[in-house]
């Protein structure tokens, strides 16, 4: 079962504004661990406009997780790392859906151009993906579970040795590396596309 996900964001066309708020808000020398209490509130006070006062989004049976849950879409984030153009996140359970699209919107408001592309993957690892967003409501995914590991990239994470013991297979961040430059390439080019449509429609 799914533990720790990690998440790499990272953006494209940001203005300068934009990165001073990142930079801002994503201060790494500050603790923003799980258990720092109410930093919640003040590392998400310019993403989500909420502070000590907004805990009604918090619901009464499980105090500010269920806030985190839905709004966050994990149960809690841990900042690893930051830099102007990009985000080093670990989540609990699951990749954090509506905090990659809240935190994309906040950073569009001043850079309209703004690519964001996040890699994500489970440590066991049960899941791997990417999850893209661009100008006009752009959006991609791809998602594969660990039963589709050998049939999307043709190896699994794991080598099962001869005495029943698995190991870490080492080409598998090769193979995963290639898999993301791929679909990246496939989110550009239909982020392309769809503009272009737009273009013509307009």
């Amino acid at each position: 079962m799914a533990n720790h996900v990690s998440s790499y964001i990272q953006f494209d066309n940001l203005s300068q504004q934009s990165q001073k708020l990142l930079e801002e808000i994503f201060d790494i020398t500050r603790d923003y661990g799980r258990d720092s209490g109410d930093c919640v509130y003040d590392l998400f006070r310019e993403v989500y406009g909420v502070d000590k006062e907004g805990r009604e989004f918090c619901d009464e049976t499980h105090g500010h997780i269920g806030w985190w849950s839905d709004e966050l879409g994990s149960k809690w984030l841990v900042v690893e790392d930051a830099t102007n153009d990009s985000l080093s996140i670990t989540t609990a359970w699951s990749p954090p859906y509506g905090f990659y699209t809240t935190l994309y919107k906040m950073v569009a408001k001043h850079s309209p151009e703004a690519i964001m592309w996040v890699r994500y993957d489970d440590e066991m690892p049960n899941f791997i993906g990417c999850w893209g967003m661009a100008p006009d409501d752009y959006d991609y995914e791809e998602y594969v579970e660990d039963k589709h590991y050998e049939q999307a990239f043709g190896i699994l994470p794991y080598i099962e040795g001869e005495d029943g013991d698995s190991e870490w297979n080492d080409e598998w961040w090769d193979e995963l590396d290639k898999f993301y430059d791929e679909e990246y390439k496939y989110f550009i080019e239909g982020y392309n596309e769809y503009r272009a449509e737009l273009e013509q429609t307009d």
